[in-house]
């Protein structure tokens, strides 16, 4: 396996544009620069390593993704979905500015007790994102938006016209609305649609220590579909193997639970109104939670073996968990 296609490096990290982690890092880690020519992200004088992207176009990485969702209400755990595929992950091209990657979806398995959500995984079967990012492999935009836009509405009229009954079930057209939003824009595609193309790049683009947390507030997508939510974040490298040439990085992001509260109030106050129903309390929906931990095992070459992230909603006695792991294939 060719892990390092080495290439100079030459210049500053943060022209990234997105609302995401190298946001809090543009603050906490604005001296960060790497050096001239750089060729090696590992540091055993400082126990420190740069998540720096060294790729040459054609490479080629395969990635099986696992996901499952888990319902928690007191003792009684029930799994409500899972779902694996595979990912072939190619350098399409490598300048001295940017990288662009494909990602081609292919053996997609989704198990659902709900033949609606059976159905509407469909969607996903056979997709090809297109993805370019900095020189130092921070995901920058999804090229081929348009295309997944177009794609995905074209699969919901197709729906709708197979199966006539659903337009009779209560409440799916806004379940439906609220789904085609995060394909409605380029923003909303590379910011909610593309989960695991944001997981895999989480933690490109900077220079970590060993054992150093850097802690922050930002802003991150709001899965519901309205204003981004406030977020307290914290990150850290755990492990830094230097025989194997890898190192194990954290990253942990809890949204404001009071925005996340009145979020979920509106979006249930739509979804009443669409489904003809009295709308709910607002002294009924009690405080909840949402905490993201992301955590990845990268090599050297920028190319993560493992990563895994860990989505947990609780409130009202009730804890969903969903999970996606990404782990390269031999």
């Amino acid at each position: 396996m060719a892990w390092i296609g080495k290439r100079q490096v030459v210049s500053h990290i943060w022209h990234t544009k997105y609302i995401t982690m190298k946001s809090l890092l543009l603050v906490l880690l604005a001296s960060v620069v790497l050096p001239f020519g750089a060729v090696a992200q590992i540091s055993v004088a400082d126990s420190s390593a740069q998540c720096v992207a060294y790729w040459s176009k054609g490479d080629t990485m395969t990635y099986n993704v696992t996901t499952s969702k888990l319902k928690v209400k007191g003792a009684d755990t029930t799994l409500a979905e899972q779902g694996s595929y595979t990912v072939d992950i190619i350098v399409l091209d490598s300048t001295a500015k940017s990288y662009t990657l494909v990602w081609v979806y292919r053996n997609y398995e989704f198990g659902s007790d709900n033949p609606i959500v059976q159905k509407l995984a469909d969607m996903y079967k056979d997709m090809t994102v297109k993805v370019k990012t900095d020189e130092m492999g921070a995901m920058t935009e999804v090229v081929n938006w348009k295309e997944l836009r177009d794609n995905s509405n074209k699969f919901y009229k197709q729906l709708l016209k197979e199966v006539k009954e659903l337009n009779e079930l209560p409440g799916f057209k806004a379940m439906m609305d609220q789904m085609m939003k995060n394909f409605s824009s380029k923003e909303a595609i590379e910011s909610l649609a593309v989960a695991d193309v944001q997981q895999f790049h989480s933690f490109h683009g900077a220079a970590y220590t060993l054992n150093e947390e850097i802690a922050g507030r930002l802003k991150v997508p709001n899965f519901l579909g309205g204003a981004p939510f406030d977020a307290d974040v914290t990150l850290m490298m755990e492990e830094l193997n230097v025989e194997e040439g890898n190192y194990v990085l954290r990253m942990t992001e809890a949204v404001d639970s009071e925005q996340l509260t009145q979020a979920t109030f509106d979006y249930l106050l739509t979804m009443a109104s669409s489904m003809g129903v009295d709308p709910p309390r607002r002294e009924v929906l009690k405080s909840l939670e949402n905490v993201v931990e992301t955590a990845a095992r990268i090599h050297e070459s920028g190319w993560p073996l493992y990563t895994v992230q860990t989505k947990t909603v609780s409130g009202e006695g009730i804890v969903q968990i969903e999970e996606r792991v990404i782990e390269l294939m031999d």
